[in-house]
């Protein structure tokens, strides 16, 4: 397949010089995991795609082996093997999640827990804490700790204060928590659990929701594992907090890695964040990529490889080709039922009547390719993951010169999606069935 031309290559350039296989063909390529890009036909430095990107805070991105690792502000989260790890922006409502400010020993002797956190218990609850020191679980920083009990009753350990000072939640809306846990020795005792806990205001429970059980957590991977939970809170919750709940009866004498503890208003886990995480962005102007054509007379190719998650808009567009908000080439996620589709809107209106695929055949999370293409007669072929390939036609197309390529969003910024996008591109024609095939068959090769 490597071998199969696609129109002709850009005069002067050679052959060999553009990459292989899906690159080669290619105006404009970009192969995010192997960290490689081709704008106008030609290789350009990596540093050139990361300054379209744009965010106005740093945050954390999962590597393609699990550890997590930081990105500075408007530094764009490319991540080798993985690719391009595109997010809407969230918040993280609980206190120091990097758990900075602990103090080694036995809390309420000297010890102290991280700036924020806390650890209650009820009366003659007999339980202790002790502070071991700082860890990493998968790159987050966190708190080594030693829970020990004997005898009395049951209790409380919390990341964060409780009573009035615990988290204000907003009544009726979906939350997710989630928290990255090791056990390190001990046995737990069944019924010792990582709650999310909801109160009213006046700190009168309403619930407790198991984030991880007791046995979720003995059986975790001893390199640690993130755990979460999603609710739509009670209506007349006002306060909420994240902990461990240990059962009334049991003994036990634990030590426990703690990082990354999480609660964000979304009805999904959204990545590890410290406080509010702006939104990405990356606008790549359309004349720099050598799209700035007209494709109602000359067609155009599209492709995107990655993997999509929920997000909040009802139109999230993992991809854009731009001329304005009347005129653009998008893929996108119909929030509604999951449905994957590309958009065709041009003077003609607005096509949406050919899909990729319905959420049961393209899941969230699973990585796969989708490509159009689309002819100046309203032809259109396109195909998505192992889902045939179909055809359509009466497809409007825009018309005038595109000004904007969007990924991980609109051609403008807007309609975000929580995504992570390996490779994706853009050709300034038309191809037959057969050649979009192949093109297809080549994105794919060398992945799993």
């Amino acid at each position: 397949m490597s071998g199969t031309r696609f129109g002709p290559a850009p005069v002067g350039l050679a052959f060999g010089a553009r990459g292989t296989g899906w690159m080669r063909r290619s105006v404009c390529a970009l192969d995010f995991a192997a960290d490689r890009y081709i704008l106008n036909g030609a290789l350009v430095d990596p540093s050139v795609i990361r300054s379209y990107h744009t965010r106005a805070s740093s945050r954390w991105a999962e590597a393609a082996g699990g550890e997590w690792q930081p990105f500075a502000t408007g530094s764009a989260a490319i991540l080798p093997g993985r690719g391009y790890d595109s997010r809407e922006g969230h918040t993280n409502t609980i206190p120091n999640p990097l758990g900075t400010g602990a103090v080694v020993g036995v809390v309420g002797s000297g010890g102290a827990l991280p700036t924020g956190w806390a650890a209650t218990s009820v009366a003659g609850g007999g339980a202790q804490v002790e502070v071991i020191g700082a860890v990493s679980i998968l790159g987050v920083p966190g708190v080594r700790v030693r829970l020990t009990r004997v005898g009395g009753n049951g209790g409380a350990f919390l990341f964060h204060p409780d009573g009035s000072s615990a988290l204000p939640l907003i009544s009726s809306v979906a939350y997710t928590a989630s928290t990255s846990v090791r056990l390190v020795s001990g046995t737990l005792p069944v019924g010792f659990n990582l709650d999310f806990v909801e109160r009213q205001a006046g700190n009168q429970l309403i619930s407790l929701q198991t984030i991880a059980s007791a046995a979720q957590m003995s059986d975790g991977p001893e390199v640690g594992a993130r755990y979460s939970v999603t609710r739509a809170v009670a209506s007349n919750a006002a306060l909420g907090h994240v902990r461990f709940t240990y059962p009334p009866t049991a003994d036990f004498d634990l030590v426990v890695d703690v990082a990354a503890p999480q609660l964000v208003q979304r009805a999904y886990q959204e990545p590890f964040g410290v406080g509010t995480v702006a939104a990405d962005t990356l606008v790549i102007p359309a004349e720099d990529a050598g799209m700035a054509i007209n494709p109602a007379a000359s067609g155009l190719t599209m492709f995107w490889r990655g993997r999509d998650y929920p997000s909040a808009v009802t139109f999230p567009k993992w991809f854009e080709l731009r001329v304005d908000g009347n005129n653009k080439l998008s893929f996108e996620r119909r929030a509604s039922d999951g449905v994957a589709r590309p958009v065709f809107a041009g003077p003609a209106g607005v096509s949406t009547a050919v899909n990729f695929g319905t959420l049961a055949q393209l899941p969230y999370g699973t990585e796969y390719t989708a490509l159009a293409t689309w002819r100046p007669d309203g032809s259109v072929w396109l195909k998505a993951g192992a889902i045939a390939a179909s055809t359509g036609t009466g497809r409007t197309i825009l018309t005038g010169t595109p000004a904007t390529i969007g990924i991980g969003h609109t051609g403008a910024g807007s309609d975000r999606v929580n995504s992570i996008t390996r490779r994706c591109g853009l050709m300034p024609h038309s191809l037959s069935d057969g050649d979009a095939l192949a093109l297809f068959n080549q994105i794919n090769e060398g992945l799993a």
